[in-house]
């Protein structure tokens, strides 16, 4: 089971990895490792162009995402995180993946232009992030996510239900804020006591003029 996790900010993060190989058994744990099989299961399409996967922590569910994906785009702001999930990346999935140290939203809206350019992932996927964003930070997220996403693409958002001292909102008001956006088209949902999972597709752009 998830726990309650003190400080959510970046050096609370990596003294957390410094400590532990593992800090949340996301790799043993039987209610993630479930957990991170019915998200991929969630996944309405057997293959993706392009992956973002911001919150990507260590990597368990980016290295099950490259074996899906011609190409990812893993994200944390934790230093620790992603200098583990660099170790980790060996052949063919090093080749597919770039694990970047940066802010969400901030710094990753900032970078993706500059480096990334016209290219839009056709798969978001953002687990256990969400509810660490303050209301204004996550409606800039939510904007964030449904502009890069390619037209046809598909968003998907994996969070626990559970009580715990950092949430800034519950899951289910999270969920509902996605749900509200006009380009997304709800694919379904699984919602359980401890855990839900939902997906959505973004409808074509408007042509300009």
């Amino acid at each position: 089971m998830r726990p309650a996790r003190t400080a959510a900010n970046a050096r609370h993060f990596d003294r957390l990895y410094l400590r532990q190989a593992d800090p949340w058994q996301v790799a043993t744990d039987w209610y993630e490792c479930r957990k991170r099989a019915l998200l991929l299961a969630a996944l309405p399409r057997p293959r993706y162009a392009a992956a973002l996967e911001p919150g990507c922590g260590q990597g368990e569910l980016t290295l099950a995402l490259a074996a899906r994906c011609d190409q990812v785009w893993a994200v944390d702001f934790s230093a620790q995180a992603i200098a583990r999930l660099r170790q980790r990346l060996t052949a063919p999935a090093a080749q597919r993946v770039s694990a970047l140290q940066l802010q969400v939203p901030e710094q990753l809206a900032a970078w993706w232009p500059r480096h990334a350019g016209a290219t839009r992932p056709d798969l978001i996927v953002v687990s256990e992030l969400a509810y660490y964003l303050a209301p204004s930070r996550l409606e800039t997220f939510i904007d964030l996510c449904q502009d890069l996403l390619a037209d046809g693409g598909d968003l998907v958002f994996c969070h626990s239900r559970l009580t715990f001292g950092d949430r800034q909102q519950p899951t289910d008001a999270i969920h509902a804020r996605v749900g509200t956006r006009a380009p997304l088209r709800s694919l379904g949902q699984w919602t359980q006591d401890d855990f839900r999972i939902e997906a959505w597709r973004r409808r074509a752009r408007e042509p300009d003029g």
